[in-house]
């Protein structure tokens, strides 16, 4: 799993990770805080973000977004992140619920009561996770064949044709998009249109001095006004847009 949940965790105030590794699956969980918002993108797989501002709780779920959320006020925020082998699989109500109430807590990232509250709550999710029997051992896991098929879209960065996906599988295309479906919950097609985006976005944050066709001729972007649509949906934002974000701080 190479997710990218939140765009704008890069320009977080402070953030900590955990990763799950267990029953040969994994799971990150994620907790923090940000002045200036946050930038919520779609994913290929299932998992959830639970944000507070002002006391008020949003969900959002990245797996089923047709564009980007951006929240706009400084806000705290939960995320959990589930890998393929899950499948369609989300948390229990209950378990929902525990990540609310860790954020709407009068101690809630404050500082009050603990040395690092960020990572005090995100060390309690990760031990309330860990000990989830219902999660671990339900009987919706994906299909193993499902998720090799997806770890060659990986392997490409996104850069597959389904056709090209199904020959290397040695099924037909009308078969590899029903059990994508089925088994987790998105379209070939959308999740290497995801894969893709996400790879040219991540190689914009890690060297950004570049110019916008040079990130879109590394991708295999052959026509710029197709480009600039895959960005602003995935971002909701111009590749230009945020590459001059990303220059302005490194002037700072």
């Amino acid at each position: 799993m190479d997710s990218q949940i939140l765009l704008n965790v890069n320009f977080c105030s402070e953030v900590h990770t955990n990763l799950i590794e267990k029953n040969e699956k994994s799971v990150y969980v994620r907790a923090g805080y940000s002045l200036g918002g946050l930038r919520i993108v779609p994913q290929e797989n299932a998992g959830i973000c639970v944000i507070c501002t002002d006391g008020h709780i949003k969900r959002v779920y990245p797996g089923e977004l047709e564009a980007a959320v951006c929240i706009e006020e400084s806000c705290s925020f939960i995320s959990v992140e589930q890998d393929l082998g899950f499948g369609r699989e989300i948390l229990d109500t209950q378990d929902m619920r525990l990540l609310e109430k860790l954020l709407t807590a009068d101690h809630a990232f404050t500082g009050n009561g603990a040395e690092d509250p960020i990572e005090s709550a995100t060390e309690e999710i990760t031990e309330h996770i860990e000990k989830c029997g219902s999660l671990w051992q339900r009987n919706g896991m994906a299909d193993s064949d499902i998720v090799k098929q997806a770890d060659v879209i990986y392997a490409a960065k996104g850069k597959i044709s389904i056709s090209e996906l199904a020959e290397q599988m040695g099924c037909t295309v009308r078969h590899v998009h029903r059990r994508f479906v089925e088994e987790l919950g998105v379209s070939p097609k959308r999740f290497a249109r995801i894969v893709r985006i996400r790879e040219t976005v991540r190689k914009m944050l890690e060297h950004p001095g570049g110019h916008v066709t040079d990130y879109m001729d590394d991708m295999g972007y052959s026509d710029q006004a197709h480009f600039q649509r895959e960005f602003k949906w995935y971002t909701g934002m111009t590749p230009g847009g945020l590459l001059k974000i990303l220059g302005d701080r490194a002037e700072r």
